[in-house]
C-alpha cells in the first residue's frame, strides 16, 4: 500500500511539471510572436515613409505568414485600429497606429514630418479561464521625413 501511494505522488509531480513547462513554452512563443509583429510594423512604416497602402499590405502579409490573429478590445484614444488585412476598424483591431506630427509650418498648419506610435495586443487565452493575460505592447517609429513627390501631392492640403 505504501508503494501505491508513493507512485501516485510521483505521477502528480510529473504531471504538474509537464503542465508548467507547456505553459511556459506557450507564453514564450506567443510573446515572441507579438514582438516580431510589433517590430515588423515599425519596419514597414519606416520603409514606406509612413502609413500607406504599401505598408499596410506588407504588415498584413507578414501577419498572415506568421499566423498572428490576436485582437484587442479597442484602441487607445486618438489611435486608428486596423485588422490584419489592413482595413480600418473600431472594434477588435489587430494593431493600432497614431501619427504624431512634429512641429508646424510657418503658417501654423500641421507639419508633414511625423513619427508613428504603434500598439500591438498580446493575449494569453486558456480554454476554461479565457483571457488570462492581456498586455498591450507599444512602440514608436523614428521621425519620418516625407519624400518630395509626397509633399508636392499634398501641397496646400490640410493633412
Amino acid at each position: 500500500m505504501k508503494e501505491a501511494i508513493g507512485g501516485s505522488w510521483i505521477t502528480i509531480i510529473v504531471i504538474t511539471f509537464i503542465v508548467l513547462f507547456a505553459s511556459f513554452m506557450s507564453l514564450s512563443i506567443n510573446w515572441s510572436k507579438t514582438y516580431k509583429v510589433k517590430d515588423e510594423i515599425v519596419l514597414a512604416i519606416e520603409r514606406n515613409n509612413g502609413v500607406n497602402p504599401d505598408s499596410l499590405e506588407q504588415i498584413g502579409a507578414y501577419m498572415a505568414d506568421l499566423g498572428y490573429r490576436t485582437v484587442g478590445d479597442k484602441c487607445p484614444d486618438h489611435y486608428v485600429g486596423f485588422t490584419y488585412d489592413g482595413t480600418k476598424t473600431y472594434s477588435s483591431p489587430s494593431y493600432c497606429i497614431k501619427a504624431n506630427f512634429v512641429g508646424a509650418t510657418a503658417t501654423g498648419h500641421k507639419s508633414f514630418t511625423a513619427y508613428y506610435s504603434i500598439v500591438v495586443f498580446f493575449r494569453l487565452d486558456v480554454p476554461i479561464i479565457r483571457h488570462m493575460i492581456k498586455l498591450d505592447l507599444e512602440a514608436n517609429t523614428k521621425i519620418i521625413l516625407p519624400r518630395v513627390d509626397d509633399l508636392v501631392a499634398k501641397r496646400g492640403k490640410e493633412y
